[in-house]
């Protein structure tokens, strides 16, 4: 990580009922610019400050970005600031003086003049982050798969409890919490999106809580592309609208980002119906359809023509938030049907040997295989399940 500058915040208080060992260690916690992912700009011309918890690591420094702050960022054109925490300190216990440390950064910040503070992290640091939902000075907070250390029963439904009596007494005006289906956190009877949801009902913040969504499943769920591709753009417009009422909201994806708007076309370009004289093997192929995966590539296929055993589709592809291969491009590949299982295989792919191949899971169901042709055969390097847009959709 490029460091722009570095203040190393001694936190004393941490010493007090610790042992002579950690007592060595007076810089526990501090904070880092951000410069390697963004630039920073400084208050007179950043739109704000993103303020950043990481995970619980014996490295903090070796921890990246979530993507997904990183990304949203660039958009907004904010600055990010870094709190570390050394593992040995970084325990629920010491959580309030880790806060006092983070609301002198605040305080800070705003004194220098940036116009707007959001706070967000990942694990132990999305619950650091919904916590500073206490401080003074933060306008808005996101807490993606929240939680401490331990995972018996009794403690999860403990600090789940902890969280939510803590946000009752929220100050920041916008809060978002996303809690992920298979996440060991999530091991209790009664959900921590419910007891968090009842939590925010009582306070004069607008929240939105992300409970289980489809296609992304565990902890790790969080630093995924695909939650880039989903939440970047609600969220910007979640945190960044200063006059909506309080209370709950959805997020909100039928435009942008979520839907590879940055393809260049997502209105339909094909016929509804299929072309006369087209086989009707080709039916089931017919319309359009749209896809992610979990590093938030996103591809959209149109059908345009048809014949007996060819099929063409206008097809857009949006590129993973890091990759390093063009961002979008757009092109009408012709596919030719192997009546012997069904699949379409790319007919004039642009390099002889990459190319596409796509295979029928089911009538709504389409898998999007890019491969690469070997003397072994085929090995398949991306897959993207597409789905079948209805007629009547929000693309139609």
């Amino acid at each position: 990580m490029k460091v722009f500058s570095k203040t190393l915040l001694a936190v004393a208080g941490f010493l007090l009922g610790h042992d002579p060992c950690r007592a060595q260690n007076l810089n526990s916690v501090w904070s880092e610019w951000e410069t390697s992912a963004v630039t920073k700009k400084g208050p007179d011309r950043a739109n704000g400050l993103f303020v950043y918890f990481h995970a619980q690591s014996h490295d903090a420094l070796e921890l990246p970005i979530a993507i997904l702050f990183i990304e949203m960022a660039k958009v907004a054109q904010w600055d990010i600031l870094r709190i570390n925490r050394l593992l040995d300190l970084d325990e629920e216990s010491l959580d309030g003086r880790i806060l006092e440390v983070v609301a002198d950064e605040i305080g800070r910040a705003r004194q220098a003049g940036y116009k707007q503070i959001i706070v967000g992290g990942v694990s132990r640091g999305g619950w650091l982050a919904l916590l500073a939902a206490t401080l003074p000075g933060v306008d808005a907070v996101i807490g993606l798969a929240p939680g401490t250390t331990s995972l018996e029963r009794q403690e999860l439904e403990r600090t789940r409890d902890v969280l939510a009596q803590k946000l009752a007494g929220a100050k920041a005006k916008r809060i978002a919490a996303f809690f992920f289906d298979g996440d060991p956190r999530e091991a209790v009877d009664e959900r921590r999106s419910a007891v968090v949801r009842r939590a925010l009902q009582s306070t004069g913040s607008r929240y939105m809580i992300v409970d289980r969504p489809a296609d992304l499943y565990g902890h790790a769920a969080a630093g995924s592309g695909r939650v880039v591709r989903r939440y970047r753009d609600c969220l910007l417009q979640f945190v960044q609208d200063v006059i909506e009422a309080a209370g709950e909201v959805q997020c909100s994806r039928p435009s942008g980002y979520a839907i590879g708007s940055d393809i260049g076309f997502a209105a339909p370009v094909g016929p509804l119906k299929l072309p006369p004289g087209a086989s009707p093997a080709m039916a089931s192929f017919w319309g359009r359809w749209e896809g992610d995966d979990d590093l938030g590539s996103y591809v959209i296929m149109d059908a345009v023509d048809a014949q007996k055993k060819v099929i063409v589709f206008r097809t857009g592809y949006s590129n993973h938030p890091w990759g390093r291969e063009p961002r979008t491009w757009r092109r009408d590949i012709s596919f030719e049907l192997n009546e012997g299982d069904g699949h379409l295989l790319d007919m004039n792919p642009p390099e002889s040997h990459m190319l596409i191949v796509l295979l029928p899971r089911s009538e709504t169901e389409l898998e999007f295989k890019h491969v690469v042709r070997t003397q072994q055969g085929f090995l398949t390097f991306r897959i993207i399940t597409l789905r079948k847009q209805s007629d009547k959709g929000v693309n139609r």
